[in-house]
């Protein structure tokens, strides 16, 4: 029997560290990341990321930390390229700036450029929720899920 949906249009973005919770097993919390990646498929949920997001999951799985190979990291981004229900924003020279004026603005804060790109984007689209466990988007007043 087919859940029913009780929010439907929640949308929440992920991150990179969501994504390598997601379905990386060894991660710290992955089983938490993958019952929330359950629960938005079966109810719908957009997951919202970016190119940017997307970009830094390659290296990530290539190093030390993971071990991955190109073949298993490139499954990884196919099988998020294809969640149904995902929203994929390139982030365009306009973000791009905001972010860079992000951390400009934030000196006190190191947050990387790809974490500045999504909190432009997550702000641009009305997004709280983010899958990660990265305390940065809590300093920049982010719910974190992880």
């Amino acid at each position: 029997m087919q859940p029913t949906p009780t929010n439907p249009s929640r949308r929440v973005f992920v991150d990179t560290g969501g994504w390598a919770e997601i379905f990386y097993a060894s991660a710290p919390h992955h089983a938490s990341a993958d019952a929330f990646y359950q629960q938005a498929l079966a109810f719908g949920w957009q997951l919202v990321t970016s190119n940017f997001v997307l970009s830094e999951l390659v290296p990530l799985f290539r190093s030390r930390n993971f071990r991955l190979s190109q073949t298993q990291t490139l499954d990884i981004i196919t099988r998020i390229r294809a969640y149904p229900y995902l929203v994929l924003i390139t982030v365009d020279a306009s973000a791009d700036q905001q972010a860079w004026n992000l951390l400009y603005a934030n000196p006190q804060h190191p947050w990387s450029h790809v974490d500045a790109s999504s909190m432009v984007l997550m702000r641009q689209l009305g997004i709280a929720e983010v899958l990660t466990a990265d305390h940065h988007f809590a300093q920049a007043g982010f719910t974190i899920l992880l």
